[in-house]
């Protein structure tokens, strides 16, 4: 590999280490292009299948092609904040960032399907629409 990512993992891999069997699994699995595409593809549809109730619930998606959607809340009385303590009470977590500029954000991870729906229907809950 190359040496500054070499360097770069074994870095991080001070902090956050990865047992030996947890590595293997990841080079199976690396390996396993039918489980790529398949995962690839339901990640894909559950991330447009939320972004979509997002929007109708007028949150701001910011495109994404990854495993997570980033959503804006423009109500200061609907706050991104309020958002994520809400949701937090609810057993579901969302990432906020330290950064001014996503102050107004939370960011969902893309579950499985029912985890979705459990967290569209929280997030409709607290914008106070029906779901």
């Amino acid at each position: 590999a190359d040496p500054a990512i070499v360097d770069l993992v074994n870095r991080v891999g001070l902090t956050f280490p990865v047992a030996t069997p947890s590595l293997a699994a990841v080079v199976a699995a690396l390996d396993d292009r039918q489980h790529l595409r398949r995962v690839a593809a339901t990640n894909a549809r559950l991330r447009a299948r939320f972004a979509e109730r997002m929007r109708d619930l007028g949150l701001r998606v910011y495109p994404s092609q990854t495993n997570f959607v980033l959503l804006g809340f423009a109500d200061p009385d609907r706050s991104a904040a309020s958002c994520a303590e809400f949701l937090r009470r609810r057993g579901i977590l969302v990432r906020r960032f330290a950064s001014p500029a996503y102050r107004d954000c939370i960011r969902v991870t893309i579950g499985f399907d029912n985890d979705m729906r459990i967290a569209s229907r929280a997030i409709a809950e607290f914008i106070g629409a029906p779901h």
